[in-house]
Order: C-alpha cells, then sequence, then structure tokens
C-alpha cells in the first residue's frame, strides 16, 4: 500500500480543487518555479487510491468495473488510447472494463473521455458548468481530469479525461494508467504492474496546462546491428515496430518522432502504414537533420537519379522532394528543410562561404515554394525546422537568413553539450528554437552506443539552460536503439514537458519516483542510488573510452577507489535483483543490473588488465592471477549480455543488445567487444621476495635494500598507505614485517606470501613526535632477504591551524584540492550567484551561476567564490580547475572565467576559446568530450602562509567542479587528487576503501574457482558441498563488498575468512598423478590435427594417418574420462598418444620440388610530406589507405628471384600480419609490377608504381593480429618464369569501405615470419 501520509495530504489538497499551472510557467524572477510541498512534486497529486472514501469515483471497485465511453466522432487516437487504458485496468485488476459509444447504455458510474471541441458529452459539461475546464479550452495539449456527479441521466457519478486538443485528451488517459500504477515501460522494458483489487479516484480538479516544449520526441538512430537485429521479430521497421514506439512516446507525454533511418530503409516507403498510423496516434513526424523535405536518407539511393548536390542537379532533387511532400501531406508533420550532404556528411559545395550561404537560402526557398504549391496552404502554416548541425551552424553564423516562421533547430555537440544558444535579440526569432540532443553517437572522436552516459544532471543542466535562452519549440534527442536508454529518455521527455518541475535541489527525487513506480517503495532509495551513480560513473568515462590505463594504478588509489565505487552500488543490484519477485526480475535486470554490472565490468576488466601488464613489468607471480581474473570478467560481461539477448523475458529482446563496449581503439565501434591485452610470465620454483610501494613503479628486489619511495604520512588526512610484498617465484614465503618506531602501526594481508601480500601502514597520531618531517621505519624479511622501508611523517603543532578560519583548506601531499561546493565565501552580484548542483560532475557535485542566462561579466564586479587556503611551500603554484566541458554558446566569445590570489591581479581564462569548434579536428574539444571536464591551468606566485583564491564567472555556462592548487607534488590521475583536509572537516567523513582490492581479489579468486572447477571426482573436480562451503564463505564476502559503510577492519576480516575458505576449497580439489600431463598432451594433438591439411599434396597428411590418430586421441579421452583410471593407464596412454602423434607429424607428404623462396627486397612508400622517404630498412611492411589525407596512404613492394625456377606447378605468396587496426574491414590486393627497377635504397614514392599493373589476387583482413595470410599466385610467377623473367615484383596494397584503414605485415628485415614464396616446381 502507498503511503498514508502522502494520502492524507492529498485527500486535503484534493478537497481544495487544486489546479496545476501550464508546465511552461516561470516565477516573476526568472527562476524556475518550486511553488508547492514536497509531496507535489507530481504535476497533480495522486488521486487513485485502493480504499473507499466517500465521494470517491469507482473505477474498478467490489468486483464492478467502470465503463469507458468515448464520442465516436473524437478525433483519432482518443479511442486507440482509451483501449489502452482499458488493457491496462486489466492488467491491474484482471477485469476487463467495456467501451461504448452510446451515453444511454452507460452504468452508474462511468469514464467520460473527450476532446474540447468534438465531443457532444464534453462541451455539454463545460456548458452547463459541470466541468471546469478553465485554463484549458484552447489550450495546446492541456486536460483536465475531474470528477462529476450525475455527469449525465443515468449516470451517477463521471470521471471526466477532458483534452484541449486530442493529445492532451491521450496524456490524460495515460495519466490515470500511471496512477492506477502501469509504467510508460510496461512492454518496452517489461515493467509488470502490481495487482489491485480495488481502484478509486478522490474527488477533485486535476488539471495540466501546457507544455514547456511544443515538440518533444526521440530519433531512433545508429540502429545496426542491435535494433536492426532485434526488430526482426517484427519482420522489419514496419507498423507493427511503430506502433509499439508510438504508444511509448505518447505514454512518456512526447509527440514528435525522428524514424529509424539508416539506408536503405524507409519510413515512408517500406509499410505505407507507418506514417497513416503516426498521425492517427498523433505522432508527429519529421526526418532527420540531413533527410530533407519528408525523404528518408536510403530513398535517394533507391529512387533518386544523379548526385546528391543541389548546384549540379538541381531539377532533380526539387522532384525529389516534391514527391516526398505530396507523400506526407495529409500527415501531421514537421519539415525538415536545408540541405547536407549524403550520408550525413558536408554538403558537396567547393565554393566559398558567402556562396555556400546563397546556395543554402536558395535551396531553402524552393523548398518553401513546394510546400506552399503541394500544401495549398500558407508555408508560414507548415510547420519547418533547419537543423543547424555539424558544418551547417557555420553557414548561419555567418549571415545566413532564415525565414521568420521556420524553427531554427540547434545542436549539441553530440556529447549533450549545446554548441550555441541564441543572443540577444537573435532570441526574438518569430519561428523560435529547438534543439537537438543526443544519448548515442557514431563519429569522432569515439562512438558510443551502449549504456547509457548522460546522467540526468547533465541533461538537466544543459537542457535548463537551453530553456532560459527560449529553446521551446523542438526538443529531440537522438536515442540510438532506444534501450538501454529508458531512464535517460523519460527525463529528456519529462523535463520538456514540464522544465520547472524538476530544478537542481530536487533531481534526486526524479529517480526515486520513477524506482518507486517501477518496483515499489520497499527498494526505492537504493534503486535510486545505484541508477543516479551508474549513470555518474558511465558519464565521467564512457564505457567505449575505458581504457586499462584511463584510471591512475600507482596515485592517489585512483583505480582501486573508482572500482570500489562501482562495486558498491553492483553487488546492492545483484542483492535486489534476489530480493526482487519473480515478476520484477526481467524489468530490473534490463533497467538497474545489466547497465549496472555490465559498466562495471568494463571498468573492471580494464583496470584488471592494467595490473596484470604492471605486475608483469615488475615480475610479480600474481600478475598471472590477473591474467585470469581479467578474462573471466570479460566471460561474465559477455555471458550477462548473452543472457540478455537470447534470455530474457522469454529471448523477447533478442540481439537489442549486439553494440560492441570493450576495447573500442579508433572513432568506429568494433564488430566484437576486444579484451584488453594481458602478459602472462613465466614463473620458476622457489622463493624469491621484492617488495613494491604505493606511488612507485619500482620493484626492489635487492637484499638490505632501503626503500625511500613510501608517500608522506600528513596528520590531517590521516591516511594509510602500503607496501606490497611479492613473490617472483612459485613456492610460498614466510614474511616478517616489523615497525622500528612505537607510533608507526601495521596490518599484513597474509604472513605467508603465496602471490603477493599487502602491507597496509598507518600512524598511531596520539604516540607521533611532532614536527614536520618525522623519520621511522619498517623492517620486511622473507625468503632470505631483509629490506627497510623508510616512514616520513607530517605532524606539525596543532597550533598552527588553531587560529584557521573555518573552511580554510591546507595544504599537504604537495597539493590543495577543493571540491568546488566547499567555498569559504560565496558572493552574489546584482542578483546573480553561484549554486550548488547536487552529484553532477565527475567526483562531488558542481557550481554554476544562476539564472543561468545573465549578461557577461567583467571581474570583480561579477558573481564570486572564494576558497581560503593555508598553503606551507612558498613559490610558484599552478592551479588546475576542472569544469564541466561546456562550450562556448556565445559563438561571438570563448568561455571565460576570472582567477586571482588575494589581490592580485585578475587572470582570465579561456576555457575554450572562439576559434576553437565543437568537432573532432579541435583536440581542446576532443579531450574535453571524452575526459567529461574542460581541464585548464593558470600560474601564480605565493608566500607561504593563508591566502584566498577567488574565482569569478565571466560567460555563462561555466560549471566548476574541482580546483587544484599544485605545490610542486600533483601526480598524473584521471580525477585529480582526492580532496584536501579544511578546518571544520571530520577525518572519516570521507569513506576509504583500502583493502577493498584485496577483498575483492580473493572474492573473484573465489568465483573464478567455482567457474573452473567441476563437481565429479575426477582430476580437477571437487565434492558439491566442498562447491557449497565456498559458496556460502563468496556471499558473506559479498555482504561486506556491497555495504560503503563496511570499514578497512571489517574488510581484512572478511578478507582473513575468505582466503581460508578458498584454501579449504584448493584442499578438496582431486589430484590425480599424470591427469594434467595427459590432458596437456591431448589437447596439444589436437590442436596439431585441427592446423594441418589433409590429403595428397606437398605439405598436406594423409587421411589414414589422420584416421589412426584419432583412435589415439579417442583412447585417451576415454582414460581422462574414466574416474577409476589408475597412474599405470594413464601414463600407457600418454606413451602411446605421443608415439602416434610423432607418428603422424613423420606421415607428412613432401614434394621434392618444393621450395620456400624468400624476398630479395622488400619495401613500403608513403605520400604527402613523406614522398621522397626511404623505408626499405624497416622490419615491417605498412599498407594504408588514407582517403582524406594522402600523406598518410602507404604502399608496399616485394621482390623475388625466381631465376632458378624452370617451371611452376604452385605459387602461394605467404605474408605474417602482425597488426590490423580495428576500425573497419580491409582487403588486401597485389598488383604484378614486374619490370619495376628499384631496391630498397632508392624506392620512394616519386619513383614507385603506385598505380597500374595486372590485378593478381585480393582477401579481406581481419582485426586479428598474428595472422599468416596466403595469396595465391600461381598464374603471375608461372608465366614470367615460362617468359623467361629472373625476378618478379609485387605490389601490396590496402583498399576500405572506410576512409582509413591499416594493416602492417613483416619484412624480410623482421627477426622472425618473414614474407615468403612457397613454390612447387621444377629447377633449372
Amino acid at each position: 500500500m502507498r503511503s498514508r501520509a502522502l494520502l492524507s495530504v492529498i485527500v486535503g489538497l484534493t478537497c481544495l480543487g487544486l489546479a496545476v499551472l501550464p508546465a511552461g510557467a516561470r516565477a516573476a524572477n526568472g527562476q524556475h518555479s518550486t511553488a508547492g510541498t514536497a509531496e507535489l512534486l507530481l504535476r497533480h497529486p495522486r488521486f487513485v487510491a485502493d480504499e473507499y472514501a466517500d465521494g470517491d469515483f469507482k473505477l474498478v471497485y467490489q468486483g464492478q468495473a467502470a465503463d469507458l465511453y468515448v464520442d465516436p466522432d473524437d478525433q483519432p487516437g482518443v479511442a486507440r488510447a482509451l483501449g489502452d487504458l482499458q488493457n491496462d485496468i486489466a492488467m491491474v485488476t484482471d477485469l476487463h472494463p467495456v467501451i461504448k459509444n452510446d451515453v444511454n447504455e452507460l452504468a452508474a458510474e462511468a469514464v467520460l473521455v473527450g476532446t474540447i471541441g468534438h465531443s457532444l458529452m464534453i462541451d455539454h459539461l463545460i456548458d452547463t458548468g459541470k466541468l471546469d475546464a478553465e485554463g484549458i479550452a484552447g489550450k495546446w495539449e492541456a486536460y483536465v481530469i475531474q470528477v462529476v456527479d450525475e455527469p449525465w441521466p443515468g449516470v451517477a457519478k463521471g470521471l471526466v479525461i477532458a483534452g484541449s486538443d486530442r493529445r492532451g485528451t491521450i496524456y490524460g488517459i495515460y495519466e490515470l494508467s500511471r496512477q492506477i500504477g502501469v509504467s510508460p515501460w510496461y512492454w518496452w522494458a517489461d515493467v509488470t504492474p502490481e495487482k489491485q483489487k480495488d481502484l478509486l479516484v478522490r474527488p477533485g480538479v486535476y488539471k495540466q496546462g501546457e507544455p514547456s516544449v511544443k515538440y518533444r520526441g526521440i530519433f531512433l538512430n545508429n540502429e545496426a546491428p542491435s535494433l536492426s537485429t532485434w526488430v526482426q521479430r517484427f519482420g522489419g521497421f514496419n507498423h507493427d515496430f511503430y506502433e509499439k514506439v508510438f504508444e511509448l512516446i505518447l505514454r512518456l507525454r512526447g509527440n514528435f518522432l525522428w524514424p529509424a533511418m539508416w539506408s536503405p530503409k524507409s519510413f515512408f516507403r517500406d509499410d505505407p502504414l507507418n506514417p497513416k498510423l503516426a498521425h492517427e496516434y498523433g505522432i508527429v513526424i519529421g526526418t532527420s537533420h540531413h533527410e530533407p523535405m519528408m525523404r528518408a536518407w536510403g530513398e535517394w539511393g533507391r529512387f533518386g537519379r544523379g548526385e546528391w548536390n543541389f548546384s549540379t542537379n538541381r531539377e532533380n532533387l526539387l522532384s525529389f522532394w516534391e514527391e516526398g511532400i505530396k507523400w506526407t501531406k495529409d500527415y501531421e508533420k514537421i519539415v525538415t528543410v536545408g540541405m547536407r550532404g549524403d550520408g550525413d556528411e558536408p554538403m558537396m559545395h567547393d565554393g566559398t562561404l558567402e556562396e555556400q550561404i546563397a546556395i543554402m537560402e536558395q535551396i531553402i526557398g524552393d523548398q518553401r515554394q513546394i510546400l506552399s504549391e503541394i500544401i495549398g496552404l500558407d508555408v508560414t502554416s507548415v510547420p519547418q525546422a533547419w537543423a543547424l548541425y555539424k558544418e551547417v551552424q557555420e553557414l548561419y553564423e555567418n549571415g545566413l537568413k532564415v525565414p521568420d516562421d521556420v524553427i531554427i533547430l540547434l545542436a549539441n555537440d553530440n556529447f549533450g553539450n549545446i554548441r550555441m544558444l541564441p543572443q540577444g535579440e537573435e532570441r526574438n526569432h518569430p519561428g523560435g528554437f529547438g534543439m537537438y540532443y543526443h544519448f548515442d553517437y557514431v563519429g569522432g572522436p569515439k562512438s558510443y552506443r551502449w549504456v547509457n552516459s548522460t546522467p540526468n544532471h547533465k541533461i538537466w543542466e544543459q537542457m535548463s539552460m537551453a530553456y532560459d535562452y527560449g529553446v521551446d519549440k523542438i526538443w529531440i534527442v537522438n536515442v540510438g536503439d532506444l534501450k538501454p536508454h529508458e531512464i535517460a529518455i523519460e527525463f529528456f521527455l519529462e523535463l520538456a514537458y514540464d522544465v520547472n518541475k524538476w530544478h537542481r535541489d530536487n533531481l534526486d527525487q526524479f529517480s526515486l519516483q520513477w524506482a518507486q513506480r517501477e518496483f515499489g517503495p520497499e527498494y526505492a532509495a537504493e534503486i535510486a542510488r545505484i541508477t543516479d551513480t551508474y549513470r555518474k560513473f558511465t558519464g565521467r568515462k564512457k564505457s567505449e573510452d575505458v581504457q586499462p590505463e584511463t584510471y591512475s594504478l600507482l596515485y592517489y588509489k585512483e583505480a582501486e577507489r573508482v572500482l570500489a565505487e562501482f562495486e558498491e552500488i553492483s553487488f546492492l543490484a545483484e542483492q535486489l535483483y534476489e530480493l526482487m519477485p519473480e515478476h520484477k526480475k526481467d524489468a530490473f535486470y534490463q533497467l538497474v543490473l545489466y547497465p549496472t554490472r555490465g559498466a562495471k565490468n568494463v571498468v573492471k576488466v580494464n583496470i584488471y588488465a592494467g595490473l596484470n601488464n604492471f605486475y608483469a613489468a615488475q615480475g610479480r607471480a600474481a600478475a598471472n592471477l590477473y591474467a585470469d581474473l581479467a578474462e573471466q570478467v570479460f566471460a561474465d560481461e559477455a555471458a550477462d549480455t548473452a543472457y540478455y539477448n537470447n534470455t530474457l523475458a522469454g529471448g523477447k529482446w533478442r540481439g537489442i543488445m549486439s553494440n560492441a563496449h570493450i576495447g573500442q581503439k579508433g572513432w568506429e565501434t568494433p564488430p566484437a567487444n576486444i579484451m584488453p591485452e594481458v602478459r602472462r610470465i613465466k614463473v620458476d620454483p622457489g622463493a624469491e621476495m621484492g617488495i613494491a610501494v604505493e606511488g612507485s613503479r619500482t620493484a626492489y628486489t635487492q637484499d638490505g635494500a632501503v626503500i625511500t619511495t613510501l608517500p608522506q604520512f600528513n596528520v590531517l588526512s590521516k591516511e594509510r598507505h602500503y607496501i606490497e610484498i611479492f613473490n617472483m617465484k612459485s613456492d610460498p614465503f614466510t614474511i616478517e614485517v616489523v615497525p622500528e618506531e612505537p607510533w608507526i602501526k601495521v596490518a599484513v594481508e597474509d604472513k605467508v606470501v603465496g602471490l603477493q601480500s599487502r602491507v597496509w601502514i598507518e600512524i598511531d597520531w596520539e604516540l607521533a613526535p611532532k614536527g614536520d618531517w618525522i623519520t621511522g621505519s619498517v623492517m620486511a624479511a622473507g625468503a632470505g632477504k631483509t629490506m627497510k622501508v623508510m616512514v616520513y611523517v607530517n605532524n606539525p603543532e596543532s597550533a598552527v591551524f588553531d587560529a584557521l578560519p573555518p573552511m580554510t583548506f591546507v595544504e599537504s601531499g604537495g597539493y590543495v584540492s577543493i571540491e568546488a561546493e566547499h567555498y569559504t565565501r560565496n558572493i552574489p552580484f546584482e542578483g546573480y550567484q553561484w549554486q550548488r548542483i547536487p552529484n553532477y560532475g565527475r567526483t562531488l557535485s558542481s557550481m554554476k551561476v544562476f539564472p543561468a542566462d545573465g549578461p557577461y561579466w567583467t571581474p570583480p564586479e561579477a558573481p564570486c567564490l572564494e576558497y581560503d587556503v593555508y598553503l606551507a611551500t612558498p613559490g610558484n603554484v599552478v592551479v588546475t580547475v576542472y569544469m564541466a566541458p561546456t562550450n562556448n554558446i556565445n559563438r561571438q566569445r570563448g568561455l571565460c572565467y576570472g582567477i586571482a590570489f588575494d589581490d592580485q591581479p585578475i587572470q582570465i581564462i579561456d576555457t575554450f576559446p572562439k576559434e576553437n569548434d565543437a568537432f573532432y579536428t579541435s583536440p581542446l574539444w576532443s579531450r574535453g568530450v571524452m575526459e567529461n571536464a574542460r581541464i585548464t591551468t593558470s600560474r601564480h606566485r605565493l608566500e607561504a602562509g593563508l591566502h584566498t583564491l577567488k574565482f569569478w564567472l565571466v560567460d555563462p555556462g561555466v560549471v566548476l567542479q574541482k580546483i587544484v592548487i599544485d605545490t610542486g607534488m600533483v601526480m598524473p590521475s584521471y580525477l585529480g587528487p582526492p580532496e584536501s583536509w579544511y578546518v571544520g572537516k571530520i577525518h572519516g567523513q570521507e569513506l576509504d576503501k583500502d583493502g577493498y582490492l584485496q577483498l575483492l581479489q580473493a572474492y573473484d579468486y573465489g568465483h573464478y574457482l567455482l567457474a573452473h572447477t567441476p563437481v565429479g571426482a575426477n582430476h580437477g573436480q571437487t565434492s558439491r558441498e566442498n562447491h557449497d562451503s565456498l559458496r556460502e564463505a563468496l556471499l558473506r564476502a559479498r555482504s561486506v563488498l556491497g555495504d560503503q559503510y563496511a570499514g578497512f577492519t571489517r574488510r581484512m576480516a572478511a578478507l582473513a575468512e575468505i582466503k581460508q575458505a578458498i584454501a579449504e576449497f584448493r584442499d578438496g580439489i582431486v589430484f590425480k598423478e599424470g591427469y594434467a600431463e595427459l590432458e596437456g598432451l591431448l589437447a596439444e594433438t589436437r590442436s596439431f590435427l585441427d592446423s594441418v591439411k589433409t590429403g595428397t599434396g606437398h605439405g598436406e597428411y594423409p587421411m589414414a594417418a589422420r584416421l589412426e590418430l584419432l583412435d589415439w586421441i579417442r583412447a585417451a579421452d576415454a582414460v581422462l574420462r574414466n574416474e577409476t583410471a589408475g597412474i599405470e593407464e594413464r601414463a600407457a596412454a600418454y606413451t602411446a598418444l605421443a608415439e602416434g602423434l610423432e607418428k603422424f607429424k613423420g606421415s607428412i607428404i613432401i614434394d621434392p620440388n618444393h621450395r620456400i623462396l624468400k624476398p630479395t627486397a622488400d619495401a613500403f612508400v608513403r605520400g604527402g610530406a613523406y614522398r621522397g622517404s626511404l623505408f626499405g630498412s624497416r622490419e615491417n611492411l605498412e599498407v594504408k589507405l588514407d582517403r582524406e589525407n594522402e600523406g598518410m596512404t602507404r604502399v608496399a613492394f616485394i621482390k623475388f628471384d625466381v631465376s632458378g625456377l624452370a617451371s611452376v606447378e604452385r605459387a602461394v605468396l605467404r605474408l605474417y600480419a602482425e597488426w590490423a587496426d580495428e576500425l573497419e574491414n580491409r582487403v588486401i590486393s597485389l598488383f604484378d609490377v614486374t619490370g619495376l627497377e628499384w631496391s630498397e635504397w632508392d624506392l620512394s614514392w616519386e619513383n614507385a608504381s603506385t598505380a597500374g599493373g595486372a590485378f593478381i589476387a585480393s582477401r579481406n583482413v581481419t582485426n586479428t593480429p598474428g595472422v599468416w595470410y596466403e595469396f595465391n599466385v600461381t598464374q603471375m610467377v608461372k608465366q614470367h618464369v615460362e617468359q623467361g623473367a629472373t625476378e618478379i615484383t609485387i605490389r601490396i596494397e590496402c583498399s576500405t569501405s572506410h576512409y582509413v584503414g591499416m594493416v602492417r605485415f613483416t619484412s624480410r628485415e623482421a627477426k622472425e615470419n618473414s614474407p615468403e614464396l612457397s613454390v612447387i616446381g621444377l629447377t633449372r
């Protein structure tokens, strides 16, 4: 049951006949309206209850459902939506109400639905004063819901839903559906509503005014491979599919759609019912930014004539566009005008900017003439939009005249940051402005197409600012495949519907209300925290861009802290999933568990791979364990995705999560996930100790070493630091760790080192001596070595800090790190002030000046934040400022802030100079969007002591997140140093994650053992009881890992328990002598057999020999599977198989006329600035096609001496690809250029034969490195030998459907795997 306290508030308010302001209404001071109490965050109060009170309307009561009525002559879409309500009531109550069209047949209680001016019933109720339509009639998409006594003869009580237009009526219907418990995502995310016996509507008048934004919609885009695979359940992108989309948009209170458009599909032509049903549903259809005049991109390739170039093909384009308007003239639409190039490219026109503007103005003029002629109305009555996407914006900035009635559709930068906003008089453009936003993108610097990485806070900050600047005609967002962006889509459309409902102080309430609606109140707070947090984490680094080196493995325990925080919400999600009732599990998996655990696993596999490589470089035996664990995480993520794609909801979502999301290197999504590279090292028998220190790459292995690199301890931060004692060999050894001072404390993870043991060192501050530089040490001994670790402590007298004012930050560790919200003073100016946006940004929160659409300031006359800081180190400092990657929304300016210490001169720092543009050609922009931060620096000189750092706004749009003052010791990291101590900060209020990685690694290793140890009695197997015992221990460890408040002591205790459980499990694994050796030989034999060819030719093996070896394989396999087989049987099977393998290898057919020829010369050449360069001495042959930069294109040549051949039966060129890029498929082609005179010492682009020659052969090359590729060149070699040639030359080229593609083969100079020509033939 819902909260009774909330219900009592609602009842009291409904008795007052509360009416809600129009959604777009703004308070007089220009700020978003926040009128009402927290209970009224809904647009109007909850009016549906489950217990009867006097005066209630009985929607469903005591087994009876009220009738549903709609005028048969009402507008299209209304009756259909009422049918949805009928089904929704049935879903909730198992009662199916009856829809009636005759008022005289209605029961005593009836739901009366209709559109004002189109329903006799509704108009009658308004005329008789029974229905309060004040503020609703004549508005856009408004509605009123009211309980009316005796609305019609024979009807005692009616629940009236009346809309100002048909969508208003539809929204009112769906509001009732929401209130009875049906989620808009009931179909699209399998959110099953809770069953209810009774549904009562409290008496009252519930109004909803006009939406804030007129057209609110989504763009289905980048739909292959995921959506295009899944949609085959409908037979394609037909009306069966789109009806589901239309309904979802309306349930989310949207009204606008750009349909899926990747070529060759066409919303209009592929299924004529698509546009017809969109119109009947009430969905406004448009076409995307590069699809003018209601024609899909793919239609030009199918139906167009000539090139997509207005300058050269105007008449054919005009005819093409005319047909698009004819097809859609009777449908509600927004017509995209203007023109871009074919396939989301710049327009084909090479003239000056002025000429391009003139062409565009002519295009728009011609298009508007078509609209006027075909539709037959004043062209200004046809909604039109011109999209300023990518390069088109430049035309607008340089003076292109837009017709007054055309909506100017602005755009973000494809990464959630608005490119520009209207300024000054520009804001008065009569047609108004819209915004095209992104949750999904294909393009540079990197595509992102998987789980959502645009948090609600970012959406709110950017889009509410757009609204403040008058962008309120269209909001449309690119949602890719739609899933898994459910939460972001709903928030975007909610904000567009009622922009003032959500503000910086209640954004968390959206997630809480969403979680309550989808999963009930019991765990709503936890679910809201999970979904907000995972999107914060994917927002600070998109999954597609996470690499092993993204988060620092060395400094500030950054990678450990990031992983711990992600794991905590992932474990919590797993626990909640197990607690969910069965009918909620599918929805929870889609909306919460999969995106959370999946995004976490992307971070985890990269951190584990990074640790593997780091440990391998230090020679740690633990490197191999982390290789195993990284591969297990990669497999776990693949299993989650496979479950989503194949099993979830009975296989309903087959293929919907097909986008790769791990290992992307270039801008394009790879065809499949790519496992991060891991290294395994050879581990010899014995024991050898090494020590690694936090913050250092150096591994100390010398006996007697004195280690001086442990970070300093500081009394203010009171942190722990660690050393790791590791084994470089395979045998465990015992260690002794002894502090040499009584004020040094150590906590040893494991006193017996198998792989490694972390030793935590901390200071007993009650005992530690006072001073700025106190020295101590810790002795560590093991495996015959002893080393000393120096401990340095900063513990000044407390009097140094006692006199400092509150909120003063104190330098420690060589820096001061400040979260923006922890200012000392916030100084407003002329009604403008910095305000906190909680939980927005990469770390804690953000600060931004509101109102957001203010003027440009000249510090010090500007809103200012002041931060008091105490520095112990005099000299030069560097101040690094972390901000959101906002663009210069006024394109005539940069995006500046002012900064100064004390009374020093103010420095104006431009974070995004106007010469930059939001495009991948700008390194500043590219770095900003990939790091989700704009990072700038300024330099200052300061004396030691107390100072005030002042930060002023100059340009609206600056969003401040973090400030770091570097006094000389800031180390590289992704998120910057953790926040420093300030006066008033309580030690321990920030939850440390010390010990988390070690507990997590043990937990993961336990799961690895379970996954790789079958139940049984054979070698490598164990009992069911042993499995269950370890699994129970893992569950106990998970409860600690999932608890964000679990402290160091609890984690260390859990670590000891799980290590003991793992040791007992390993002791319970069956070991049989000789089993592993036989198993290894069997795998080797099978692998060898798979790698060779059977036949009668050279290098092949006879079929009889293959069959004989298969018999030996089967016999050995039978021995392995026999649980009762003894050591003698395994030894005999090993001997027999080894002999059989050697016999098989000896059966290879060798043609006496076969020989391997090695190149006598090979080289590659390169164009552009490298035209004269020589590359013949390189150990590789690079072949590359770059369509955009000839200087990057490379072609290879290879020469063989064939003078010794008298005849040729077969010739195969074998090339070893040591590397291939991961952007697109590549084709390697060979050309005969025999006769070219050249050597490795003189061949360059200038004298090479880079074109011409007879084609020989070609083949595709995959992304996989380390592969031999064979090309049949028999005819070419044979021809030249028969003609008496003594040498041949082959040119090697790369081609690709992408703009660039490259492969690197080994050359003859390579140490191994050099090219070869395999020839069978007679010699001279």
